[in-house]
């Protein structure tokens, strides 16, 4: 089956229902790597984006008409257009009786203008112009002032022969495009799905020629695109692209309703900075984490927060600013709240996420966004939150596929998680947050981890700078590489190792402020320090001296776990002494 962005073409009533039916034959009788996207002609995303999230009242098919874009790998670009056959006074049916006709010359000059631009930008493969006219038999008698342009007919549209026609009126089946072809000609059809050309947090390559293009996935496009109203749940694997889909979301939602504020919160300092740059450009969204924003909402209410550290007194910050956050005006609540790393604001910190949303709009237009990965849950949060007298059920997309790290790195990664009681995919609860989503497959395949086995700590230290210097010499670059530490001693004798090795090294457990912002310096940084963020060199050290506060083998696990999954190319580890993760490492499969 063909894929739709978005999903839900078939059953919108913002379309004629001549379009909508030929979505689903083409969805039924294509193969899998065709991708069929709806687009409208004019410029009003604000309209479109209205529609998406739920709102009957936008007047957006009073200045635009839409049309479907199939792309083959294995045949072309084929732009596809559903010409009305009624006269404009008929009735309509449904939210098409609201819109008002568009003028064939109109329409055609819109469709024709795209269509020349993915012909001028798209060499590779032939675009193509056709009416969809999947109600009307090849012998009816039709009067269209267009006369030259292929028309798909009823018996066109039979699930045995759509494919062929379709690759007739595109030339012909050809060798299909490799996954990087295919990455560039979806990027030219929609050109937000690029990563990277906003700002650094996901970009590991320049963005400077088709070999080189990374693109989302149409899973995270729907999700970036076309997630639809209400609370929505994202679970994913580590590397799956949660964040990367989170950042697009608020991106685009910022971008196309300019009008409404937006709020994006998460647990990590170091991940808020890095999101904070990545949405600079976008006026109209705000991130904090989630216990700066307890102190600024407690603060704008005239209150006085708790103060101390620790769970309990952050518990009880966060209970102050829900009571705080009720007597808001509107002005200060938020119009949409995307929760990253959910899995470490626990219960407390979900609620008060979803304290910052509008109260006057109904239940099912408060757009409340979470990603999270119980795997990665290093705090040991609870996890059994809903937003009030709501479900995930039915509002659940799981993304499996890890894109981040290479098949090798992944594999040694869930072995640090070896033993942690997860349920298969099957048992698997959408309200269960604590439930581990396990990844499916790592799509790319790079070196082994190297795990090295020193006396000492003093001697990890002097393995990962030399480690170091070699990634050097093999040509990456200081912002390319990471060193974490699970021992505030590993961390103190390294700085000092890397300094007598002239190496410059940015302390990020003290110099948190500088950690995105700063260039040209290495990160010596905790496991948990960098949770959502990857660098394409990661080295760990201290395996058997993590410290943690309920000092379960578990957490460690889990931290183990979250670090090395930051890796995009290369993973070194490290320990001396005898241990029960260092043993659990020399078990895990490199």
């Amino acid at each position: 089956m063909a894929s739709l962005i978005p999903e839900n073409i078939p059953s919108r009533n913002d379309i004629p229902e001549r379009l909508r039916t030929a979505a689903r034959l083409l969805r039924d009788a294509t193969p899998g790597d065709v991708v069929v996207s709806l687009e409208r002609t004019g410029d009003d995303g604000a309209s479109a984006q209205r529609l998406d999230l739920g709102y009957e009242d936008s007047d957006f098919g009073t200045r635009s008409i839409p049309y479907l874009i199939v792309f083959d790998p294995a045949a072309g670009v084929l732009v596809l257009e559903s010409p009305s056959l009624r006269s404009p006074s008929a009735a309509k049916r449904g939210r098409f009786r609201k819109q008002r006709q568009v003028g064939l010359d109109q329409a055609q000059s819109a469709i024709i203008a795209r269509v020349n631009g993915l012909q001028d930008k798209i060499k590779s493969l032939l675009v193509a112009r056709a009416l969809a006219l999947p109600d009307v038999s090849r012998n009816q008698p039709l009067a269209l002032a267009d006369e030259k342009t292929p028309r798909l007919f009823l018996e066109d549209f039979d699930e045995a022969n759509l494919l062929t026609v379709v690759r007739q009126i595109l030339g012909g089946q050809r060798p299909p495009l490799d996954n990087k072809g295919q990455a560039w000609v979806r990027a030219t059809i929609n050109p937000n799905i690029v990563i990277g050309q906003q700002g650094q947090m996901f970009e590991t390559a320049p963005q400077t020629s088709e070999e080189m293009i990374r693109v989302l996935d149409l899973a995270q496009e729907r999700l970036a695109e076309h997630l639809g109203p209400g609370y929505r749940l994202i679970r994913g694997v580590a590397g799956s692209g949660k964040t990367l889909a989170l950042t697009h979301r608020a991106r685009y939602i910022g971008q196309n309703m300019p009008s409404w504020r937006l709020l994006v919160v998460c647990f990590n300092k170091a991940l808020s900075q890095a999101l904070a740059e990545e949405l600079a450009a976008v006026h109209n969204v705000e991130v904090f984490t989630i216990d700066s924003l307890a102190y600024k909402v407690i603060r704008a209410a005239g209150r006085i927060p708790t103060t101390g550290n620790g769970d309990a007194a952050w518990d009880a910050r966060r209970s102050e600013a829900i009571e705080a956050a009720a007597t808001l005006p509107t002005s200060e609540k938020f119009d949409m709240v995307l929760v990253d790393e959910a899995q470490d604001l626990g219960n407390s910190g979900l609620a008060l996420a979803w304290a910052m949303g509008r109260h006057e709009l109904g239940v099912e237009q408060r757009h409340f966004i979470v990603a999270l990965d119980s795997a990665q849950n290093v705090y040991r949060r609870k996890m059994n939150w809903n937003p009030p007298g709501l479900t995930a059920r039915g509002r659940s997309t799981i993304l499996r596929e890890n894109y981040r790290n290479t098949k090798q790195t992944l594999d040694f990664a869930l072995g640090a998680i070896a033993g942690i009681g997860q349920p298969s995919a099957g048992q698997a609860s959408s309200d269960d947050l604590d439930t581990f989503v396990m990844p499916e497959a790592a799509l790319r395949h790079g070196k082994p981890p190297d795990l090295q086995v020193c006396p000492d700590l003093r001697t990890e230290a002097q393995t990962l700078t030399e480690k170091t210097a070699e990634l050097f010499h093999n040509g990456a670059t200081p912002d390319d590489i990471v060193i974490m530490s699970g021992s505030r001693e590993l961390r103190i004798t390294l700085q000092r190792t890397l300094r007598a090795k002239g190496i410059e090294a940015l302390d990020a457990q003290q110099e948190r402020e500088q950690l995105v912002s700063v260039r040209g310096k290495i990160r010596v940084a905790t496991l948990q320090l960098l949770k959502g963020l990857e660098y394409p060199h990661v080295l760990i050290g201290g395996v058997n001296d993590i410290w943690v506060n309920d000092d379960e083998d578990e957490t460690r696990q889990r931290l183990l776990y979250v670090a090395m999954t930051r890796a995009t190319e290369t993973l070194t580890v490290t320990y001396s002494g005898d241990g029960p993760m260092g043993r659990l490492l020399q078990a895990a499969p490199r």
